[in-house]
C-alpha cells in the first residue's frame, strides 16, 4: 500500500512542477514579461537537448543492463559511466542554449536570456508533473488492487515473470515522503541552473567570447551534476541541487546590467543605408 502522505506529496509536485508553471509561463507571455520569440526558441533546445542527452543516457543504460545480464529491472549504473553521463549531459545542455542564443535569436537582451531560460526550464518542469501524473495513477491502481489484477494477467500469459511484478512494484512502495520532495527540489535547481546558463551564455555572446562562457557553463552544470549525482541521500542531493542553481541564478542576475544589445552601426554619410535601416526600424 501506498501512504498518504506519499501521495500528498506527489499532487503537490503536480502543482508545483505542473499547474503553476504552465499558468505562469501562460501569464507571463501574454502580459508581455516574456519575449515569446525567445521563449519558443527556448522550448524548441530543450525538446533537442533532451533527445540527445536521452540518448546518450540510453545507451550507457543498456550497456549496463547487458553486463548484468537483464536481471534487474532498474540496474546500478557504475560511477564512472554516472560521472561520464553528466558530463556529457553538461556539454549538450550548453552548445544547445549556445545555439538557441546565437542562432535562434536576433535580441541581445537581459529580457531575451531570461525568457530562453524559462523556455527552457518550464517545460522541464511539466515533464516532472507528467511523471508524477503517471506516478499517482500508479499508486492508485496499487491501492486499488488492479495493480495485481492486470499484471497477474500478464504473469498467466508468459509476458512477464512474478519476481518481475513485484520489483516494479517495490519501487512505487518503497517511495517515501522525501523522495518526491528530492525530486521537485531538484527540479526547480535545474531550471533556476539554465536560467543562470542562459543568461551567461548571452552576456559572453555580446562580449565576443561565446565560447568561453559556454565552457564556463559546461563545467558549472558538470560539477553540479557529478556532486549531486555521488550523494546517496537523495534529499542532501537535491537541496545541494537547488542552493547551487540558486547561487548561480543569483550571481547571473547581477549581471543584468552587462548585457548590452551591440550598437547599431550609424551611416551619417550614406543617404542610401540611411535609408534602409528607416524602412528596418518602420517593420
Amino acid at each position: 500500500m501506498i501512504s498518504q502522505g506519499v501521495i500528498y506529496a506527489v499532487l503537490i509536485g503536480i502543482v508545483l512542477t505542473g499547474v503553476i508553471p504552465l499558468i505562469g509561463g501562460i501569464t507571463l507571455l501574454a502580459i508581455g514579461k516574456l519575449k515569446g520569440s525567445s521563449f519558443w526558441a527556448g522550448v524548441l533546445a530543450f525538446i533537442i537537448a533532451s533527445i540527445a542527452t536521452g540518448i546518450v543516457a540510453g545507451i550507457f543504460s543498456f550497456s549496463t543492463a547487458l553486463n548484468s545480464g537483464g536481471t534487474e529491472l532498474v540496474a546500478d549504473i557504475p560511477l564512472w559511466q554516472t560521472i561520464v553521463i553528466s558530463v556529457l549531459s553538461a556539454v549538450i545542455l550548453g552548445f544547445a542554449m549556445l545555439i538557441l542564443v546565437k542562432c535562434c535569436m536576433k535580441a541581445r537582451t537581459f529580457k531575451a536570456a531570461i525568457s530562453a531560460g524559462l523556455g527552457f526550464g518550464i517545460p522541464q518542469l511539466i515533464v516532472i508533473a507528467i511523471g508524477f501524473v503517471s506516478m499517482y495513477l500508479t499508486f492508485s491502481q496499487i491501492n486499488s488492487g488492479a495493480f495485481d489484477q492486470i499484471y497477474a494477467m500478464n504473469v498467466d500469459m508468459g509476458y512477464m515473470t512474478k519476481e518481475l511484478v513485484a520489483e516494479m512494484k517495490s519501487i512505487y512502495t518503497s517511495l517515501t515522503v522525501n523522495d518526491i520532495i528530492a525530486q521537485i527540489l531538484a527540479a526547480f535547481g535545474n531550471v533556476l541552473l539554465m536560467a543562470a546558463a542562459a543568461i551567461v551564455i548571452m552576456l559572453f555572446v555580446t562580449k565576443k567570447k561565446a565560447i568561453l562562457g559556454t565552457l564556463a557553463v559546461i563545467g558549472g552544470i558538470s560539477v553540479t551534476s557529478v556532486v549531486t549525482s555521488v550523494i546517496s541521500d537523495l534529499l542532501v542531493a537535491s537541496v545541494i541541487a537547488l542552493a547551487i542553481g540558486a547561487a548561480a541564478f543569483i550571481f547571473a542576475y547581477r549581471m543584468k546590467g552587462s548585457i548590452k544589445e551591440p550598437e547599431k552601426p550609424t551611416y551619417a554619410n550614406d543617404a542610401f543605408m540611411q535609408s534602409i535601416e528607416s524602412v528596418k526600424e518602420d517593420n
